[in-house]
């Protein structure tokens, strides 16, 4: 018999903060949901990008959300890229205000586009 369903989630997401993609391969078909989301804000949390590519179709918006929030707070602005399109207007708006109130002009740009108008007036104010 096999490894257990846990222990093969737990893998995927060391997997994911090494950038081991092949190994990442071998455990993606039997990880669950909640296992793809932590591989994927791990993977953002280093800006792991093939890590991060590799894992992101099985990903939910609240993984997104974290991977963004990860990807933000590091200033990995690739990783950011990657899961913006996905992630929640409310994510979005979060990483904005942050990315004013610390001045980080670069993130402010890339953000600003996908923010609503409450994220807009929140960050500028």
């Amino acid at each position: 018999p096999g490894a257990s369903s846990k222990a093969k989630n737990k893998a995927l997401v060391n997997a994911a903060r090494e950038e081991h993609v092949e190994a990442m391969k071998l455990l993606l078909p039997d990880a669950s949901r909640e296992a793809k989301d932590e591989a994927l804000a791990t993977a953002a949390s280093f800006a792991n990008i093939e890590a991060m590519k590799l894992v992101l179709p099985g990903a939910s918006t609240k993984g997104m959300d974290s991977a963004l929030t990860a990807a933000a707070r590091n200033e990995f602005i690739e990783a950011m890229k990657l899961v913006l399109p996905g992630a929640s207007r409310e994510a979005k708006d979060e990483a904005l205000a942050n990315a004013a109130s610390d001045g980080h002009m670069e993130k402010m740009k890339l953000l600003l586009p996908g923010a609503s108008r409450e994220g807009k007036n929140t960050a500028l104010s």
